[in-house]
């Protein structure tokens, strides 16, 4: 998740993202009655293209670090490029946490993509030509989905914000052109992500993505909080967080100048390891946090709260998210 203020968290894992430049217009002729569900792949995973055996786990962490940095900065307004225009984030090699395959074309064409929540966010953007093709997609406990006559857009002039070009991104963002919002009538409206935490991104367990009845959460322990309509860009998906709990002491956000009053002061944001805090709160934060940890101290690079553990365990202070209506306690592996 990412708020609109990006003094940067060492805590909370939520990434991913999909890919090929797919401006997913759909014409299906039957709907998606049984719901149906898709792998996601972490970047770190051994199954990823991108998967680095010579990789540390602290490299991996730090280069996770960096592109959540590099994420955010992407966020920042442009004015050289019409807000009718298609926009994606193309540089598939360092961006976005989570890939999945798909296929295009009969007979069907393997591609791998970044699923992105936050998909035309930032300043790229991608100009050429329009294709009405198949697109399939397996489905881990059924045949594969096929979506007849889907507009797939083919870039030949990309403005990248940085590295190498990749295929693109599968939008799973609000916009009226994403997957989601296309499929809109064939999945009741419903779809979900469940994504492991990044310590578990060298397992064989794989994160999901669920459409249709498949996207409905009913366990023990569920809770719910609504989005936040009509703010813009329409694309992200707000939430109104409330306050963040360090072990019995809450903080308040609304204290925050930044986020006081504000409706919709969060974004849920697949493409980014780390969640961001205003500057003002996430000092707040941080000092709560430090007070609870017996540990010593280091300097890290990228300023973050950083302890030198060795070979001992670390007694992480229990932190709840209260979104309006719902109290989420992380996991500490998605704390440290």
């Amino acid at each position: 998740m990412a708020s609109h203020h990006h003094s940067l968290l060492s805590f909370a894992a939520l990434a991913t993202t999909f890919s090929i430049v797919l401006l997913c217009s759909f014409s299906l002729i039957e709907a998606l009655d049984e719901g149906f569900s898709r792998d996601l792949i972490h970047r770190d995973s051994p199954k990823s293209p991108f998967y680095n055996p010579s990789e540390t786990h602290s490299q991996r962490v730090a280069k996770a670090l960096r592109r959540s940095i590099n994420r955010v900065n992407s966020f920042k307004p442009t004015s050289s490029v019409s807000p009718n225009s298609p926009q994606t984030d193309i540089n598939f090699s360092d961006s976005g946490e989570y890939i999945m395959k798909y296929f295009v074309g009969t007979p069907p064409v393997p591609i791998l993509g970044v699923a992105d929540t936050v998909n035309y966010g930032d300043k790229s953007f991608s100009k050429g030509d329009l294709a009405v093709d198949t697109l399939t997609l397996n489905s881990t406990s059924s045949r594969p989905v096929s979506l007849p006559k889907t507009i797939i857009g083919c870039g030949l002039n990309n403005s990248l914000t940085s590295g190498v070009t990749g295929s693109g991104i599968v939008g799973l963002g609000g916009g009226s052109k994403s997957l989601v919002s296309q499929l809109h009538s064939s999945i009741a409206g419903k779809f979900s992500c469940c994504l492991l935490p990044f310590i578990y991104s060298q397992d064989n367990t794989s994160s999901k993505l669920n459409f249709g009845s498949h996207a409905v959460v009913s366990c023990f322990g569920t809770v719910s909080t609504p989005l936040v309509l009509h703010k813009r860009p329409h694309t992200y998906y707000y939430l109104t967080l409330e306050a963040m709990s360090v072990g019995n002491k809450r903080l308040e956000l609304s204290s925050s100048s930044a986020s006081r009053g504000s409706k919709g002061n969060i974004i849920i944001d697949s493409g980014s390891t780390l969640t961001y805090f205003p500057a003002e709160f996430y000092s707040k934060f941080e000092s709560a946090v430090a007070e609870e940890i017996n540990f010593e101290r280091i300097d890290d690079p990228s300023h973050l709260l950083c302890y030198n553990i060795s070979d001992h365990d670390i007694d992480v202070p229990n932190i709840t998210a209260h979104f309006s209506g719902a109290d989420v306690k992380l996991n500490p592996t998605s704390t440290q």
